[in-house]
Formats: C-alpha cells, sequence, structure tokens
C-alpha cells in the first residue's frame, strides 16, 4: 500500500482519543401505519416496534453548565479544553459547549428581543453616553477613552473614519472615530447606520448630524483621514470648516491600480502594434499607451508628501500652489509624453483638478504637517473586531455586537513594525545615544517635527526657518530637528 492507503495511528493513551462514538442502533422493527377514512373522518394508526435499551443522555449536564457560566468571558474553544482537562464524557463535544456557551452569554447583553432597542438600553444601562439616535436607524455613542483623553493633557489632532460592514444581523454599517497617541489606537466614537434604500444624501445628513455631536463637545480635529468616501468628506467639511481632509495612501495607489489596469484590458484588446507593424512597416510598434506604473506611482508619491514647511533639494520652500502647480505639470507632461490621454483626464478630474488636489496632496493645509498617512491603525482595529471576535458568530445580532466592541475589543492595537522611521543622518548627528533616547522621540505637526524634550510646550515663534539650521543639539541632551 502506498502512503496514502495506511490508517493513521491513534495515540496509545485511550484517554486521549477524542474520537465522536457513533450512535448506537437496534433492530427494533420500527413501523408506523397511518390508514385515514375520509367518509367516517377517522384515522387508524398502527405502530409496531420492538423494544430496546434507553439510548444513552450525552446532554450537557448542569455542572458543566455552571461551569461554562462561572468562565463565560472565555473563548468556548478554553473553555472546551479545561473542561477535557477536568475528564470531561467524550461524548460531549465542542459544538455542544458552543452552544450553551452563546446561550449563557446572553444575559451579559440582551434586553429586548429588538437588536435595536437591546443595543440601546444596554448602553444606557451600562452608563455609555449615547449621542446620536434616529429612529431604528442609526446609533451614535461615545467609548470610555473620550473622556479619559478629553480630560488629559494630550490634545486630539488627526483622526481616522471608516467604514466596515457585514458585522450584524440588521446589516448595519459600522463607522468608527479613531485617533493615535504615542502609537497607540483609541477608538473615540462608533455610529451604526442602515445601509439599506439609504442614498449617498440621506447617509451624508446622518454623518453630519453625528459629527455635530462630537463637535458639540469641543472635538475640534485638524486633519481628518479617510478613503475617498465623499459621504464623509462632505460632511467633514461641514462641520469642521478648517479641517484639512487626508485620503489614505493605500487607497490613492489602489485606486489608480484599478484605472491603469482597466486601460490596460482595453489596450490589449483593441490595438496591436505588432501586428499593425507586418501589414504597414512605417508603423512603430511602440507607438502606443504604454503605462509605466512605478514612474507613475513614483511621482505620485512624491507629489503627496511635498509640503511648504519642507524646502526642495535646492533649499526652497515653496508655497502650496506652487506645489500643486508643478505637480500638475509634471504629471500631464508625463501623459502627454506616453500618449495616455484618458489617463490623464482620469487624473485631473479625480486626483489633481481644482477640487480634489487639496484632499490627498499633504501640501493642502499650509502651516501645518499631517503625521499619519495610512489607515493601518483603524484597519488593525477592525481586524480584532473580525478576526478574534466576531467570526464565531453568524450573523451576531446587533447588540451583541456593541457588547463585544464596547467590552472585549482592546482599544490599544500594536503592530509588528513602527511606521516612523528617524533619518540615519539624524541619529548619526546625535551621536552615541541609549535605546530609551528613540522613546521618548516625539513627532509634531510644526516646528520642531521631531524632539526628544519632555516638555510638550513650544514658543513656535522664536523658532527659525532657515535651512543652515535644520539640526540643533542643545547642551541639555534635546535634540530638536527644525
Amino acid at each position: 500500500m502506498g502512503k496514502f492507503g495506511k490508517k493513521a495511528r491513534k495515540h496509545s493513551d485511550s484517554q486521549k482519543h477524542r474520537d465522536k462514538q457513533p450512535m448506537k442502533r437496534y433492530a427494533c422493527n420500527g413501523c408506523i401505519k397511518i390508514t385515514i377514512y375520509g367518509d367516517l373522518t377517522l384515522s387508524n394508526i398502527k405502530i409496531n416496534h420492538l423494544l430496546h435499551p434507553i439510548r444513552p443522555n450525552i446532554s450537557i449536564s448542569t455542572e458543566i453548565k455552571q461551569f461554562i457560566l462561572e468562565n463565560v468571558n472565555l473563548l468556548s474553544r478554553e473553555i472546551y479544553k479545561r473542561l477535557i482537562e477536568q475528564g470531561l464524557d467524550i461524548n460531549v463535544r465542542q459544538k455542544h459547549v458552543h452552544f450553551w456557551w452563546t446561550e449563557l452569554r446572553k444575559n451579559q447583553y440582551r434586553r429586548d428581543k429588538n437588536p435595536f432597542l437591546s443595543a440601546k438600553k444596554w448602553l444606557e444601562e451600562k452608563l455609555y453616553k449615547i449621542i446620536f439616535q434616529k429612529e431604528e436607524k442609526a446609533l451614535g455613542f461615545l467609548t470610555k477613552f473620550w473622556d479619559i483623553l478629553k480630560n488629559s493633557q494630550f490634545k486630539i489632532s488627526e483622526i481616522g473614519v471608516d467604514a466596515t460592514y457585514n458585522t450584524n444581523n440588521l446589516k448595519f454599517e459600522l463607522y468608527v472615530v479613531h485617533t493615535k497617541i504615542n502609537r497607540m489606537g483609541f477608538p473615540l466614537a462608533y455610529l451604526f447606520l442602515e445601509n439599506g434604500n439609504c442614498g449617498g444624501g440621506i447617509r451624508t445628513g446622518i454623518i453630519i448630524d453625528f459629527f455635530l455631536q462630537l463637535k458639540i463637545r469641543g472635538f475640534e480635529p485638524e486633519f481628518f483621514l479617510t478613503d475617498k468616501d465623499f459621504s464623509q468628506i462632505s460632511a467633514a467639511r461641514f462641520v469642521w470648516k478648517n479641517v484639512k481632509i487626508q485620503l489614505y495612501l493605500w487607497h490613492i495607489k489602489k485606486a489608480v491600480e484599478t484605472r491603469l489596469g482597466n486601460n490596460k484590458n482595453s489596450q490589449q484588446i483593441n490595438y496591436n502594434g505588432e501586428a499593425a507593424h507586418q501589414l504597414f512597416s512605417f508603423i512603430d510598434p511602440s507607438f502606443q499607451s504604454i503605462i509605466k506604473e512605478k514612474i507613475l506611482f513614483n511621482m505620485m508619491n512624491n507629489h503627496l508628501h511635498q509640503h511648504p514647511l519642507i524646502p526642495t533639494i535646492n533649499g526652497k520652500f515653496l508655497s502650496s500652489t506652487q506645489i500643486w502647480t508643478e505637480a500638475v505639470q509634471e504629471i500631464y507632461n508625463f501623459c502627454q509624453q506616453n500618449s495616455l490621454p484618458r489617463l490623464w483626464v482620469y487624473l485631473w478630474n479625480e486626483w489633481y483638478g481644482a477640487e480634489r488636489w487639496f484632499l490627498w496632496l499633504r501640501a493642502g493645509c499650509s502651516n501645518k504637517l499631517s503625521i499619519l498617512k495610512t489607515n493601518m491603525f483603524v484597519e488593525a482595529h477592525w481586524k480584532v473586531l473580525k478576526r478574534d471576535f466576531l467570526y464565531k458568530f453568524f450573523r451576531p445580532r446587533l447588540d451583541l455586537v456593541v457588547f463585544i466592541i464596547m467590552e472585549q475589543v482592546c482599544g490599544c492595537p500594536a503592530f509588528l513594525t513602527s511606521r516612523f522611521f528617524i533619518c540615519k543622518h539624524l541619529v548619526q548627528q546625535k551621536g552615541t545615544v541609549n535605546s530609551q533616547f528613540f522613546d521618548n522621540v516625539h513627532r509634531h505637526h510644526q516646528y520642531p517635527f521631531l524632539d526628544t524634550s519632555l516638555s510638550q510646550n513650544y514658543n513656535l515663534a522664536q523658532l527659525t526657518l532657515q535651512v543652515v539650521t535644520n539640526i540643533e543639539v542643545n547642551e541639555n541632551e534635546n535634540t530638536q530637528i527644525v
């Protein structure tokens, strides 16, 4: 026999066997015969069955249910593991434990048959602040991080807003207002929004009302990071007049890649330069719309990062308008030289036009520089919610999702690698440092962009913008990069 024909060997210790035992069957010759007499409105039922021993009861005992209840905050698989260690009956399966774990934990969050009303009652019972409600179509509330951060010394300057889908049985969209402080993510507020038959105008209006409740409570972010969701963008610009919209870097790249992919497909179908050259020798086979993705992405990436507070390689400071003008000229020349008129129309309408450039170029805010560029801190939050918790439930009720995000999801997701790298030349200029030095490095929206001082208050009027003083080493071992 081949290796695929061999049967797997079981463990020598029979106590460790977890095979499901088949149900014992008996030759009872069971038969049910029903005769119905229509005229007499009578029926005759005849049952034949040979008696046999009663099937063993393998239902969950009261003791096991009590153990599950006492450990209901653990995952069902962890409860099952502990029960096995205590000599659980081999016929009790993990699915049995999971079922009773699901049933017994309902007391933690279910307050009404209606999931929406149940979620609202649970939030009120736990003294969470519900700041917005629209019938049974939208529900917005604050997390405990809101009060903690508002009452602390930290100033919330940047927020990321994102939506996720398919989290609950009512098919409500879930929005989060998220911020990041000292490399840690903090969800500040959530909004559940019904998306069935909800047009763009209705959705925008609800998000505006939700943001207004944050503004009433003194929330004034300077940077608003989002994907290209114009419901969120329009709402943010309506509520916070001076906020800088900053589109996520990954979204820009993904959107342009999708567009280039569509262009490639149409070109491959409509034109073959080699075939045309074989028919007419004067035709240049290379004369076609060849899109150089890397060159295009590098240009757009450079345009994204240019800023009036950062000098060019020649030491020249450009205004926001100058940066926009040069970016448009460079991208237009690229499209013109490579015979890409349709790509130019797309880039102008979606990215470089007068109504779009300030949404993604960091130069759209001339006096401050945003620190965050991606929404990884928000995506990490969704990852924890969906992969660590919601995957165990099939179409979970809205109140269960509210319970999970408010009581069980960690608000401080850690990342494998840091996105905040420090230029090696700056490290060399500082000289020999210990590991604690990098823990004290702080980033800022204005000069100094980096510093290691403990104080968070700076007199910006005393700072110079001269290029010759870009790096200053103080006697008290605090480094300031201006």
